[in-house]
């Protein structure tokens, strides 16, 4: 139990958690009210980057906590669900939001009250998908080939020509390609580097007088760009070009945060590992994976 409590009170302490009463495992409450006091960096990061398999367990063990002891305590502790994550007469735009991770971002979005605007390759993919999204509220859903800066250039005309301000930009819109190393193809770097890189920059360049135009001091406008664990750590599956690619958003993010700042606009990027979607299916659908599940 002491070794539990130890473990807690250091995944607090490495997210600023620390209650009045000693910590992530002292009271309950006291975290609760510490919740939206998390410091953050002035550099126009809102927070940092969890290096490294240990820094990550951290953070999930920690934000697991939080919220269970916010769920439990919200009313007491005067903190309202909504009052975290409102997002009400906020615009997102959402790349590549038709599906996969992008798809369960935009309806969480969509259910706090923002106003999201989807993309995919095929015109048809994402109208079907705003369709369904539209049960939670306001979704659009435009074309945009962004596997080319022109492409990126042509989404940004689009979102200028609805006219209306953008407060959120989620470059989400990504691709993978893994082969062994005697194999890898060229071709895979400038596929990959151009989706996953160039994209989300030139996206940020075009969008940027509409993104600055929706700031203010008190509320920043934000970009959030999707990286990966495996830009952090070594994979071992074979995507040479994907993990590259992924640490290489890492740094741009870091990069963009200190150059925006000044602009009232912050830059982030999210780290996740495996989720279940169709571009990971390859991944969980390996015979020694399945037979590993059947024994269990």
């Amino acid at each position: 139990m002491e070794r539990q409590r130890c473990q807690r009170w250091k995944a607090g302490k490495m997210l600023g958690l620390q209650g009045e009463t000693g910590g992530a495992g002292g009271s309950g409450l006291a975290l609760a009210r510490h919740i939206p006091e998390v410091p953050v960096r002035q550099s126009g990061v809102d927070c940092q980057f969890a290096i490294g398999t240990t820094a990550y367990l951290a953070v999930f063990a920690a934000t697991r906590l939080a919220a269970r002891v916010l769920v439990s305590n919200h009313q007491q502790s005067g903190v309202e669900m909504s009052d975290l994550f409102g997002v009400a007469g906020k615009r997102v735009l959402i790349t590549g939001g038709a599906q996969g991770l992008g798809n369960m971002i935009a309806e969480r979005l969509l259910c706090a009250g923002a106003e999201v605007i989807i993309t995919s390759r095929k015109l048809e993919a994402s109208q079907e998908a705003a369709m369904a999204l539209q049960a939670h509220g306001k979704c659009i859903g435009l074309q945009a080939d962004l596997s080319t800066a022109d492409g990126a250039v042509a989404l940004a005309d689009q979102i200028k020509a609805l006219g209306e301000p953008l407060h959120v930009l989620i470059n989400n819109a990504g691709k993978v390609w893994g082969a062994p190393l005697e194999s890898f193809p060229d071709k895979a770097w400038p596929d990959i580097m151009s989706i996953n890189v160039q994209t989300p920059f030139t996206l940020t360049h075009e969008l940027l007088p509409l993104l600055s135009a929706s700031a203010t001091t008190g509320d920043p406008a934000r970009i959030i760009n999707m990286g990966s664990l495996v830009g952090h750590v070594v994979e071992k599956r074979p995507a040479f070009s994907y993990a590259a690619s992924k640490a290489a958003i890492h740094h741009l993010t870091r990069i963009l945060a200190a150059h925006l700042a000044a602009s009232k606009i912050t830059v982030n990027a999210i780290a996740p590992g495996y989720f279940s979607t169709r571009m990971t299916a390859s991944m969980r659908c390996r015979p020694g994976r399945q037979a590993a599940r059947n024994r269990t």
